[in-house]
Order: C-alpha cells, then sequence, then structure tokens
C-alpha cells in the first residue's frame, strides 16, 4: 500500500519529467519519449534500468539520489586518481546530456573537459565544456589530452582503450554490460566471460605499451556491478 506521501512525491516527479520533455521537446525521439514515460510508470531509476536517459534527465532536475548517482560517483573516482583540476579531459560517449562532463567541470580550475556523442543535446554553451556531436573514433587526434573516459560506453570501450595506447594518454572507463567486437585485440580467451576478457585483453595492452599498471575499482554501492578499470603510471 502507497504512503499518500510517497504518492504525492511520485507525482512531483512525473510532473518534473514531463514539464522538461515539453520544454525540451525537439531533444528526444517518440521512442526516446516512450522509453522516458515507460521509466516512469514503473517508480524505478538506477543503473539497471536501460534507459540512462532517464538518470540524466533526473541528474538534471536535481531529484537523482546521491545513492545511485552515477554521474558524481564516478566523477569522483576520476579525481581522486587523476587530480583533474587543471587536466585537459575527452569524455567518449556523454549520452544525450552532458551530466558527467558538468559534474567534472566543477572540479576543475584551468582543466577542461570535451564530449564526443552523436546523440548530444547540445542546449546552451558552456566555458570549460566543449560538446561533440559526432562519434569519437580512432580518427580523432587526441594528443592536447591528458585523460580519455568513458561511463558506459559500452561500444566504444575499446576505441578507448586504443586511442590512450596510440597517443600514451590515462585514461578511466565505466565498463557496461555490452561491448564492442575488441576489433585489433588479442583473440578472446574462450575460457573468460566479458567483462574479464576484455580486462586481460587491456591489462596485456596497458603493460606491453608502458602505460603502468591497469587497475580496478567498483561502484557496486550505487548499483553497478561492473568494474571500472584505469592506468596507473604510480
Amino acid at each position: 500500500m502507497f504512503s499518500g506521501d510517497r504518492i504525492n512525491k511520485k507525482i512531483e516527479k512525473i510532473g518534473l519529467v514531463i514539464d522538461y520533455l515539453r520544454e525540451n521537446e525537439d531533444a528526444f525521439t517518440s521512442f526516446e519519449k516512450w522509453q522516458i514515460i515507460r521509466t516512469l510508470e514503473t517508480d524505478y531509476i538506477g543503473l539497471g534500468t536501460h534507459n540512462h536517459i532517464c538518470l540524466q534527465i533526473y541528474d538534471e532536475l536535481g531529484i537523482l539520489p546521491d545513492s545511485i548517482n552515477p554521474y558524481k560517483a564516478f566523477s569522483n573516482i576520476v579525481n581522486q586518481e587523476f587530480d583533474i583540476k587543471d587536466k585537459h579531459i575527452i569524455e567518449i560517449g556523454g549520452g544525450k546530456i552532458p551530466s558527467l562532463a558538468k559534474r567534472i567541470s566543477l572540479m576543475q580550475d584551468k582543466g577542461t573537459i570535451t564530449v564526443y556523442d552523436p546523440n548530444l543535446y547540445i542546449k546552451e554553451e558552456y566555458s570549460n565544456i566543449k560538446l561533440i556531436k559526432k562519434k569519437f573514433s580512432l580518427m580523432n587526434n587526441v594528443s592536447s589530452a591528458d585523460i580519455l573516459i568513458g561511463l558506459l560506453p559500452c561500444g566504444s570501450s575499446s576505441t578507448i582503450i586504443k586511442s590512450a595506447i596510440k597517443y600514451n594518454k590515462d585514461f578511466m572507463i565505466a565498463l557496461c554490460d555490452s561491448h564492442d567486437n575488441l576489433d585489433g585485440f588479442d583473440a578472446y580467451d574462450e575460457d573468460l566471460d566479458w567483462p574479464d576478457n576484455f580486462i586481460e585483453k587491456s591489462k596485456d595492452l596497458v603493460e606491453k605499451n608502458n602505460m603502468g599498471k591497469l587497475k580496478i575499482k567498483y561502484l557496486k554501492e550505487i548499483g553497478d556491478i561492473y568494474p571500472i578499470i584505469y592506468n596507473d603510471r604510480g
């Protein structure tokens, strides 16, 4: 049985999201709107949901609890490991709304962050955030960057690794439950499952290219069961 207070909070939350969709109607496809409404109906939001757009909208509206906020948690880890206040960062696969980039920009003084994603909704300009509405590829020159990052970039995970190695850049990736075909990596080890296979191949490449050691962290406290991998030159 739902309490009156819980029902009122849910109604308020739905109202905020509906208002946001109306104000930014051109940002979302019909299918994306359907996904968002469906997620609202279930009254569940978190990394377990397939609809990450909802996470970004909730964060944009300030109604995403810290306990399940991947943008806050991941930006904190990036900062802890790389001290990003003066670093130039490239985020690959930023999604519809640059939620992670906004969090990171608040931690920076002279640093900048550039976001690549073909689905980006560019509504406003930021002083130290550059938004590029394109898919990141190995053709992109990242020589001026310090760190490459990706929060659940899925199909772009190996591209981040290969670009970081090509330009000898640090990287951090929060892996997700799907991936690309690891083109250019060594053949799969049939005894390992994803993401163990990806981690093993990445570890070999990091060490082979003198980029330190591959380290692993987790964000299980916010519901993310998949690892975060990064190189540590210490």
